[in-house]
């Protein structure tokens, strides 16, 4: 459901590395490289085009961090372990996509991926359990991919670890932190060497450092007004639609670290005590961190992710002895921790349906309405920039619509295959050589169109402003293919006089029907002299809603006179779309649609005020170039 720019781009960067280019150096990125290994592996081993299923993935991410809680060592019984999974998994689906958790982007995936240390090595240390050698070393293997899917999620590694050494260290002494250490770097050693065999050959480590270190705290961070002390609005409770499934995760915070400490504290010794009370500080802090900024939705998931594993395991510990005597609790406290637990589940989902989505601000009973399919599209829009260009790097899709690429199955012409102002502002001071240069892109590489959604970015900038010449070279070397249309073609691609005809004051209106007594005529837009090499022609017709029986036959005129025709079915017609048809290069002069055993149909006409009338066509020429009748839409 939904599409989101900031995922989008992932697949199509896939794309372009598929076609032999470089991460973090011809192409811009400045997000950690695990969000777009996943596209990449997804591109070259299901699909190239359609990335329709690619958040099977977050799924599989979602049973791995089950399958963490399910076997973590604090678990004693099967009963636990398949409650735990149960309230996890409830939990997540409320919000699946609420919260933005489906899409593969870095917050929900590294929240994923430190569910792994906190079920296999802190809650079981906390505990007085015993880490599984193999849950020391994926954890180990978890923290090193997440810090590589945001360099954000670094403060929260290196304090999560810090506070399983200090009970590692308190419970065991020097030699059990010596085995834990040994397994841990193991792991530590296996994901860099995962990370860094396919960084090697698809990225570029230097451009990963500069785009992804440098210019995130060097230039973005400026346009979004980061501070480190906004993570104290991640304790901040509110009850808007917007923000109301974080307040509740915040009562869940408060419910799992009740738990831990009442099992925790009464089984310590003082000094025990001491360090296990730091080690909860730097765990709680830990937890904050992954929502660095304080935000909601999106910027939320890991945070909600790990609290609802953490409430969920703590859910389950209730159903365990408190004493830690028997690996089972009581009827009594198994029924009441059972009930405070299903209400809890059920309150959740009843706060969820009152929630909005991030970031498309929908209800949850209305996000049927939003499925999206991330695959080359028949929409006419899509069509037509296919019709219009080549596969590889001939369009642009500006300023940020990556869907476009998709949707069109074309790879962009620049590295820059959106432009943000924080691209504008790192351009001008860029380091170490890697600048991507957009308007030289452009200028040189002459993409046959460009998609122009003149957004004002943050309602602020307007690309105007922070890149001028990327709208001076649209107006100078492109041609809009409408009135208000987001589509501009290269210039040199239209013919002299479809350029210099306007659109304004046109009015479009159907022809009569076609029957049989009834032909419809062909007003073409230009005459024969321009008219050489005519490969193709489009007709815009109209049905009227629907699907019309019999045929038709195309008759166009030669210049000496004789003709081409073609039959075709009308039931091949799409209502208030173009009819395409091969032609076999000569000049035409005039043209008809004859009805041979059917009718029903209109073509589309333009109107002009001086009563010229156009048919509405378009013109494809062995040379290469195109035309259109101006006033008429063209997809």
């Amino acid at each position: 459901m939904f599409e989101f720019g900031d995922e989008s781009e992932k697949f199509v960067a896939a794309q372009m590395m598929l076609h032999g280019m470089t991460l973090y150096r011809d192409i811009f990125a400045h997000h950690g490289p695990v969000s777009y290994i996943i596209a990449h592996l997804y591109a070259a081993l299901v699909s190239p085009t359609d990335f329709s299923y690619i958040r099977w993935v977050m799924v599989i991410l979602a049973l791995m961090s089950a399958a963490s809680i399910y076997l973590s060592p604090s678990l004693k019984n099967t009963p636990a372990r398949l409650w735990t999974v149960g309230v996890f998994l409830s939990l997540l689906s409320s919000i699946w996509v609420l919260q933005g958790i489906h899409m593969v982007l870095y917050h929900q995936i590294g929240g994923f991926l430190l569910v792994v240390p906190v079920t296999q090595l802190f809650v079981p240390l906390l505990l007085g359990d015993t880490p599984r050698k193999a849950g020391v070393v994926f954890s180990g293997l978890a923290i090193v991919i997440s810090c590589f899917t945001a360099y954000s999620f670094g403060p929260t590694s290196v304090l999560l670890v810090l506070a399983c050494l200090i009970l590692v260290f308190t419970r065991t002494g020097m030699a059990g932190f010596r085995r834990f250490a040994l397994y841990f770097t193991a792991g530590l050693a296996i994901g860099l060497l995962l990370l860094l065999s396919w960084m090697s050959v698809f990225s570029d480590l230097k451009g990963y450092l500069v785009y992804h270190f440098y210019f995130n705290q060097a230039v973005y961070s400026r346009f979004i007004d980061f501070s480190l002390a906004d993570v104290k609005n991640v304790f901040k409770l509110s009850f808007t639609p917007a923000t109301t499934i974080h307040s509740f995760v915040l009562v869940g915070f408060v419910s799992w670290l009740f738990v831990l400490a009442s099992r925790f504290f009464p089984a310590a010794d003082n000094k025990l005590r001491f360090w296990g009370s730091m080690a909860i500080l730097i765990f709680v802090f830990a937890i904050a961190l992954v929502n660095p900024r304080g935000g909601i939705g999106i910027h939320d998931a890991g945070f909600v992710i790990l609290n609802m594993s953490l409430f969920a395991l703590s859910a389950a510990l209730c159903l365990q002895s408190p004493r830690f005597s028997t690996p089972r609790a009581s009827a009594a406290q198994i029924v009441i921790g059972a009930m405070a637990t299903i209400v809890a589940v059920l309150i959740f989902e009843q706060v969820s349906r009152h929630g909005i989505s991030s970031p498309h601000q929908t209800p949850k009973n209305e996000l049927r309405q939003h499925v999206v399919r991330m695959r080359p599209a028949d929409a006419p829009v899509f069509e037509f920039i296919r019709s219009v260009s080549k596969p590889e790097g001939d369009m642009l899709a500006l300023i940020f619509n990556p869907g476009v690429y998709i949707r069109s199955d074309r790879r962009p012409a620049s590295g820059h295959y959106y432009y943000l102002p924080w691209q504008a502002a790192y351009n001008k001071n860029s380091v170490g050589g890697y600048k991507i240069d957009i308007c030289k892109d452009i200028a040189e590489r002459r993409p046959s169109v460009i998609f122009f959604d003149d957004w004002k970015v943050l309602q602020t900038y307007p690309i105007d402003e922070y890149e001028p010449c990327v709208p001076a070279i649209i107006k100078d070397k492109y041609t809009a293919v409408g009135n208000g249309s987001q589509l501009y073609l290269r210039s040199d691609l239209l013919t002299a006089d479809t350029k210099s005809h306007q659109a304004e004051d046109m009015r479009l209106q159907p022809s009569p029907q076609l029957s049989t007594e009834q032909p419809l005529k062909l007003s073409m837009t230009t005459g024969p002299a321009s008219q050489k090499g005519l490969k193709r022609i489009g007709i815009r017709f109209g049905t009227y809603a629907q699907q019309n029986a019999g045929e038709a036959e195309l008759r166009l005129v030669r210049a000496d006179g004789t003709e081409y025709r073609q039959i075709f079915p009308l039931s091949d017609l799409a209502d208030n779309a173009y009819r395409h048809f091969d032609l076999d290069g000569s000049s035409y002069v005039s043209g008809q649609i004859i009805g041979v055993s059917g009718g029903g149909v209109s073509t589309w006409e333009s109107h002009a005020t001086n009563g010229e009338v156009l048919t509405c066509l378009t013109y494809e020429y062995a040379d290469g170039k195109l035309g259109f009748t101006s006033g008429c839409p063209l997809y």
